[in-house]
């Protein structure tokens, strides 16, 4: 089904403090579906939205014309936008934890008691095991829908998502995945473990098809990024 069918009821249908999780390997879509949908989330919902780049440079994120936000708070003016790019300076590999997550942390917890946010998170493995926000992001998946506060998390290994992402998503959109064990682990996520492995392997990379699954529900589809 074409992803011009399925946006309208994925946007009026995703609440605000609920999370979304986008699995797939790198270039196979994850951070184009996930700031397509922030747009629409802006357009149709009026809501506040926030890329976090995790990385030293991201030519997907800069195209994007967001304001770039460096340090926490953003400006009146950046907030007009509705949408923003979290772009903490990064230093060397080796001092990364010792410099970013410090910025990171007092970031999330002002978004956590400011609520009303979507987060996106590119590579959410990188902040759980990289820069040890693993107690922070817990308290995300299981606390945010009371601020309100939605996570998009993407990840090229759906083994690394904590037991607490599993249990509270709400959504969950899966590029193909070639390696058994993460379709597995993909099924499980989406709550049929065999079911949706089987499924996952059949999509198509060239096509850019993901499976969207509405985790609640049970509700599937086949579409592709267009």
């Amino acid at each position: 089904m074409p992803w011009a069918e399925v946006w309208p009821e994925f946007v009026a249908g995703w609440d605000q403090g609920e999370h979304v999780v986008i699995l797939g390997i790198t270039g196979s879509g994850k951070t184009h579906l996930a700031l397509d949908i922030l747009e629409k989330r802006v357009r149709y919902r009026q809501a506040f939205v926030m890329a976090l780049g995790t990385k030293a440079r991201d030519k997907t994120l800069r195209d994007t014309g967001w304001p770039i936000v460096r340090r926490w708070p953003p400006t009146w003016a950046q907030r007009q936008t509705h949408h923003i790019i979290f772009w903490p300076p990064y230093s060397k590999p080796s001092l990364a934890k010792a410099t970013t997550t410090p910025i990171l942390t007092e970031m999330l917890d002002e978004i956590m008691l400011e609520g009303g946010w979507t987060l996106f998170v590119d590579e959410m493995a990188y902040l759980v095991e990289s820069l040890g926000q693993r107690h922070v992001l817990d308290e995300y998946w299981n606390g945010a829908r009371s601020s309100g506060v939605s996570l998009i998390a993407g990840t090229q290994r759906p083994t690394w998502l904590a037991r607490s992402a599993v249990s509270q998503v709400g959504w969950v959109a899966c590029f193909r995945i070639n390696d058994l064990d993460d379709r597995l682990r993909a099924g499980e996520i989406m709550g049929d473990r065999r079911r949706y492995a089987e499924l996952i392997g059949t999509l198509s990379r060239e096509r850019h098809e993901f499976l969207l699954v509405r985790t609640l529900t049970d509700r599937c589809v086949i579409t592709s990024v267009d």
